[in-house]
Formats: structure tokens, sequence, C-alpha cells
């Protein structure tokens, strides 16, 4: 489960789009795609601060690579 902060300004449905977009980046990677699978999965808002609130977001991957995605460079 991955964590962005997003300010509480932002659109949501925006801010949903461009995590699908630096998703479809990272299954594009061809090192990457067979290590994932299933599509991303957006858990919504986790917490809210004062000025930002926590989405929360995961893919289903094979067992022991979780590092190796979770650091890969996206791009977006």
């Amino acid at each position: 489960m991955i964590g962005i902060g997003v300010a509480c300004r932002e659109n949501v449905d925006e801010v949903m789009k461009v995590m699908r977009a630096a998703a479809h980046t990272v299954r594009e990677d061809a090192d990457l795609d067979p290590r994932i699978l299933d599509e991303l999965a957006i858990a919504g808002v986790d917490s809210w601060g004062d000025s930002a609130g926590v989405f929360q977001y995961r893919f289903h991957y094979r067992p022991r690579v979780q590092r190796g995605i979770r650091h890969a460079p996206s791009g977006v």
C-alpha cells in the first residue's frame, strides 16, 4: 500500500486520473509488468490533514518483488 499526499484544493477525479496514468506507465515497463498480477487498486482517501488528503493505492504482485515495483521510476 502506498500513500500519496494531495492538497485539499485538488480535484479528486484528476488525482485518480493521474494515479491511473502512473500505474499505466509502470505496466508498460517490460521488466515490471510480468510481476504485477492485477490492475491498480485505489483504496481512496486514507486520512485528511490540515491541507492535504492521503490517497492509498496498491498493486497485487508476485511474492518477493515489492521493492522492485515500489521503487521503480514512474516518469509521471
